[in-house]
């Protein structure tokens, strides 16, 4: 019978670290095939290594360093509360902020006026153009306390009558009003003789002989009336005599330079209503066969009734 035989123990090396272990059988044979399947990759990779560092792409410039941002400067610290014999901390006075540069002055010259009459001054601002001065202040105005009227209307009734009215205080004015007493529109009837009339007038603004007025009118009439026969052989002749009171509403206007404020040519219009003081009179001329006559009368019912008026023209002072 056939006896195994172990090895001898100076066929095999000592190693420090298996020294005293012992190995399977199994395990002794299977090492080499290990070994042998451990080894074979790594000689490949290590055979491989200089192809590919030849394959591998040249190393590119070294990347720029990212930029640096600004680090905001830290806030002071909080001042230390305030105790029992502690400082109060003082305030800190903020930087003073530079002074701009001087500004060159343009060269003078005279900048052109803008459409609102300001204008650019030499250094670019808005300036204002001087304030003229105020115009001279006038006189007061010296118009009026005097017009001289004529009033040609008067024509149509036989009359030739002037007009004289003087301011006396304020709005209040006093008027002369004389007339000529020529003749008469009555057929076969003369009228000879003078008239004298007056009114007290007030004109409703601050200003005498201007706008709107009411006169009370006193007035003497005076004439010889005569009446004459169809046949014109006969005539009659009377004295006429009666005072006359009635009141009239007007107005007077001012053209002139400066729109009459020295003076100019005035115009005077009104109407109004009067009435004769006197007893009724009546003159009749018939002819001398006494067939027919003519008849006037004065002062009668109606007849007392005067309708006044006037549309006066003239100057103002």
């Amino acid at each position: 019978m056939s006896r195994l035989h172990a090895p001898s123990a100076a066929l095999v090396p000592a190693h420090p670290a298996t020294d005293g272990v012992r190995y399977a059988p199994g395990v002794r044979r299977a090492f080499p095939s290990l070994v042998l399947l451990l080894g074979l990759p790594l000689g490949l990779l290590v055979g491989a290594a200089p192809r590919m560092a030849e394959a591998q792409p040249a190393p590119g410039p070294p990347p720029l360093p990212p930029p640096s941002v600004a680090q905001p400067s830290p806030l002071p610290p909080p001042p230390p509360p305030v105790g029992v014999g502690a400082q109060p901390a003082q305030p800190v006075s903020p930087p003073l902020a530079e002074e701009p540069p001087p500004v060159t002055p343009l060269p003078s010259a005279a900048p052109p006026p803008s459409v609102y009459g300001a204008y650019t001054g030499p250094s670019g601002a808005y300036v204002m153009p001087p304030v003229p001065p105020p115009p001279p202040r006038k006189d007061p105005p010296s118009c009026c306390f005097m017009a001289l009227r004529y009033d040609p209307f008067e024509l149509l009734y036989g009359r030739l009558t002037f007009q004289a009215e003087i301011a006396v205080a304020g709005p209040v004015t006093v008027e002369l009003e004389p007339s000529w007493i020529w003749g008469t529109l009555e057929e076969a009837t003369d009228e000879k003789g003078f008239a004298l009339g007056g009114n007290v007038g007030v004109y409703f603004g601050r200003t005498p002989l201007r706008g709107w007025w009411v006169k009370g009118h006193v007035a003497f009439e005076t004439f010889e009336a005569s009446v004459t026969s169809p046949d014109g052989q006969v005539t009659v002749s009377e004295r006429i005599t009666s005072p006359i009171l009635g009141a009239m509403i007007g107005s007077s206007s001012i053209w002139g330079p400066d729109r009459g404020r020295d003076g100019g040519f005035i115009l005077t219009t009104g109407v109004g209503i009067g009435a004769a003081l006197a007893d009724r009179v009546e003159l009749v001329a018939v002819d001398v066969d006494g067939d027919s006559g003519n008849r006037t009368e004065y002062y009668d019912g109606i007849g007392r009734l005067r309708l006044l008026g006037t549309v006066s023209v003239g100057a103002a002072f």
